[in-house]
C-alpha cells in the first residue's frame, strides 16, 4: 500500500476517535444534567409530600359557616404566595440552592465532597453512577 493511503486511513481512524470522545463528552454532560433534574425533582416531590401530610395532621377541619372567609382568606394567601414565589424566581434565589449536592440517601446527611470533584464523578457509596 503506498503510504498516502495509511496516511488517509490514519487520517480517518483520527477523526472517527476524535468524534466518538467529542460524543462521550457529550452524553457525559448530558448524564450529569439529567441525574440534577433527577435530584431535583425528588427533592420537589419529597417536599411537597411532607408539607401536605404536615398540613393535613395539623390543620382542623373548618365548619361550614366558616367555610366561605376561608376560602376569601386562602385566594388572598395564595396570592401573596405566587408574589413571593415570583420575586424570589426573579432574584434567582432557589430553595434547591440550600440544599447539599451529594445527600445520604440512607439518612439524610450531607456527604463531604471535595469542591475540586466534579458532580457526578464521585465513586463512593453514597454516588449515583451513571
Amino acid at each position: 500500500m503506498p503510504s498516502t493511503a495509511i496516511d488517509g486511513e490514519e487520517r480517518a481512524l483520527l477523526d472517527r476517535l476524535r468524534r466518538e470522545a467529542a460524543f462521550a463528552r457529550r452524553l457525559d454532560r448530558l448524564s450529569r444534567r439529567v441525574q440534577r433534574l433527577e435530584r431535583n425533582t425528588g427533592i420537589a416531590i419529597e417536599a411537597l409530600a411532607l408539607f401536605v401530610r404536615f398540613w393535613l395532621t395539623i390543620t382542623p377541619p373548618l365548619p361550614a359557616d366558616a367555610q366561605a372567609a376561608a376560602q376569601v382568606k386562602g385566594r388572598e394567601r395564595y396570592e401573596g404566595f405566587v408574589e413571593a414565589l415570583g420575586r424570589r424566581l426573579q432574584k434567582g434565589q432557589s430553595l434547591l440552592q440550600e440544599i447539599p449536592e451529594d445527600v445520604d440517601n440512607q439518612n439524610g446527611r450531607a456527604v463531604d465532597r471535595p469542591e475540586s470533584e466534579p458532580l457526578g464523578q464521585r465513586r463512593g457509596p453514597n454516588s449515583v453512577k451513571g
